[in-house]
């Protein structure tokens, strides 16, 4: 009887380009940034990809690379971000509603404005009392990426095989956790799962070196010198407009519209308020805000130059659980996968780390980040990172990688001679333990 180790966290392995598909003007423009290349065109026609962490996870079916005659999966490891959430703090809705309320006691507000102030009381009403909490969307999401996952290594769970399932202490990793393991249980109803949220594995699921933890601090280098564009690229003008019968009236414009993109953009995560107000931003306002978010997410969570890539590091004991884990499993631990679930920052942080493309990066400044690293790619919600092993009758084992269930590559290591889209284990495992070791 094998066992199944399910280590949960947020985030994993990975290889290839970007897994997102960019369509292109294709002639329609009507203006010249419209057709802007680069993200701009995502974002202009998914606007809810202007949430970049708040963005819902995107797909429905999975893919592999072609495994090679004569090799079979042998074992998974996981990483996987919690699902579709209710905002995280209790602060977001008051700070906006103190700002919007006096607008409407003034008679400043549109009829635009008026609505959308209605939408932000209810979205306050529903949520309350489930801050951070994983919504039905999450749960759905993740028993839908297990069953594709059982249907895609069915021989990984078979009757008998134990599965057991480590998670972040916070109750939406918990939570999806626990749905990823039903949607195991619905497809085999004969697999044990052992679930487990300890302290004890606190430093390999969220760990912060103390370089990272410094990042998030009021006064952190990144901040430095930045804010006068941020406040410029926040204050969406055009957009307030039509919110506003007179924006001269409107303190701390800038700030009041961040607020509205960051509520905006988490709707789409709980259907249970039904509503959505994307509509309130002209498209390159929203462009311009998400260039904001997505900026702050990188320089703390990927590899800025100038941070010199200080919170990709905080995964040096992550990348190592993999490697160790991986190496048990194969010399007959009896494991056929290791899971694990956590959040977005762990997520963005490993790849980083690991050379995924599209997610490992150098860049600096606002817009050149834009050009080179998108956040709603790379952890949406419910984002996940998959290695799988596979072996031959001789012994050779090959590891392939997935990003959101999508074939990606690792920079820094070449693929395998026998099989492109895959790495020889023994190879990988020593480069990995030598980019922990490398770490000061």
């Amino acid at each position: 009887m094998r066992m199944i180790k399910i280590w949960l966290f947020a985030g994993m392995f990975a290889i290839g380009g970007s897994v997102f598909a960019h369509e292109g003007c294709n002639g329609k423009c009507t203006t010249q940034n419209t057709c802007d290349k680069g993200h701009r065109a995502a974002i202009y026609s998914t606007p809810e990809r202007a949430g970049g962490m708040y963005f819902a996870y995107p797909f429905t079916t999975d893919s592999l690379a072609p495994v090679p005659d004569g090799y079979e999966p042998v074992y998974i490891s996981h990483y996987g971000r919690h699902g579709s959430r209710y905002v995280l703090s209790t602060k977001y809705h008051p700070r906006l509603l103190k700002l919007l309320e006096p607008q409407e006691k003034i008679d400043n507000l549109t009829e635009k404005g008026k609505n959308m102030l209605r939408v932000v009381r209810k979205s306050e009403a529903v949520t309350e009392g489930h801050i951070g909490e994983l919504s039905r969307l999450g749960t759905r999401q993740h028993k839908a990426i297990a069953a594709r996952m059982y249907k895609r290594f069915p021989s990984l769970f078979e009757d008998g095989d134990t599965v057991q399932a480590r998670s972040s202490m916070v109750q939406r990793c918990i939570m999806s956790m626990a749905a990823f393991s039903e949607g195991l249980k619905e497809n085999n109803p004969k697999l044990t799962v052992l679930r487990h949220a300890s302290p004890k594995d606190m430093d390999i699921i969220i760990y912060k070196t103390p370089c990272a933890q410094r990042l998030e601090d009021s006064d952190s280098i990144w901040r430095v010198g930045s804010q006068p564009l941020i406040d410029s690229l926040q204050r969406s003008e055009s957009s307030a407009r039509q919110l506003f019968k007179d924006i001269s009236k409107v303190e701390n414009l800038g700030t009041m519209m961040n607020y509205i993109r960051e509520i905006a953009t988490s709707l789409q995560n709980v259907e249970e308020i039904g509503e959505n107000i994307m509509d309130v931003f002209e498209p390159e306002d929203l462009y311009n805000q998400w260039l904001v978010s997505n900026y702050r997410l990188y320089v703390r969570h990927g590899n800025a130059v100038l941070t010199d890539g200080c919170g990709p590091k905080s995964s040096v004991n992550l990348v190592r659980d993999f490697v160790n884990k991986a190496n048990e499993s194969l010399a007959g631990n009896g494991v056929s996968a290791d899971l694990r679930f956590g959040h977005d920052t762990g997520l963005l942080k490993l790849i980083a780390f690991l050379g995924v493309k599209g997610a490992d990066a150098r860049a600096a400044g606002i817009r050149n980040v834009a050009e080179v690293w998108h956040g709603d790619e790379l952890t949406p919600m419910a984002g996940n990172l998959q290695m799988i092993l596979f072996k031959d009758k001789k012994g050779k084992v090959l590891a392939g990688f997935r990003l959101h269930e999508q074939p990606v590559l690792l920079n820094g290591i070449e693929e395998s001679t026998v099989a492109p889209g895959y790495y020889d284990w023994q190879k990988l495992s020593d480069h990995l333990l030598k980019i922990c070791d490398d770490v000061k």
